[in-house]
């Protein structure tokens, strides 16, 4: 299943440059992905009772075409990628004017983490078959938490060092 939102753009969305903020456009996927368990049947509620919440690990973006003010944006999400356990999982997201073409592209990648641990966990049942449920993206893989971490980033690095 393909889900999709529709988002009016407001003065608030934009920037300095009188265009969509990269925040703005990172506030629409969120709430797409949030509408989409919503609408799947996994409430605010749900992520309360079982104590889990979405941690974003990575956002990558690829800005196609500006978006005008007082423009309407669909966002869509389809699953790119989910680890074996469903701790790790990775949204792409296109962002289409009202003509059909695409804004913006983004990867999302992002673990559940538990609420009171604040450590990496899957995600329970009835959550995973609902991202079982999702669209899938044409390259589609099981991810690793070495896709979630990649190796080489700088994680050991301190201002102090410096």
């Amino acid at each position: 299943m393909v889900f999709i939102q529709t988002f009016e753009v407001r003065w608030s969305d934009l920037d300095a440059n009188r265009h969509v903020a990269n925040t703005a456009y990172s506030n629409f996927m969120i709430a797409t992905r949030m509408g989409f368990f919503r609408d799947s049947g996994f409430l605010q509620e749900d992520f309360e009772r079982h104590r889990i919440g979405p941690a974003i690990i990575s956002e990558e973006f690829h800005y196609l075409r500006e978006t005008p003010p007082d423009g309407l944006l669909r966002v869509d999400v389809e699953l790119a990628g989910l680890s074996a356990d469903e701790r790790f999982i990775q949204f792409h997201h296109s962002v289409y004017h009202p003509d059909g073409s695409l804004a913006v592209f983004a990867r999302c990648t992002f673990c559940w983490i538990h609420l009171d641990t604040r450590k990496v966990r899957e995600a329970p049942p009835g959550l995973a078959a609902i991202l079982r449920k999702l669209e899938r993206a044409q390259d589609f893989r099981e991810l690793s938490k070495a896709d979630a971490f990649p190796v080489g980033l700088p994680r050991r690095r301190r201002l102090d060092s410096l």
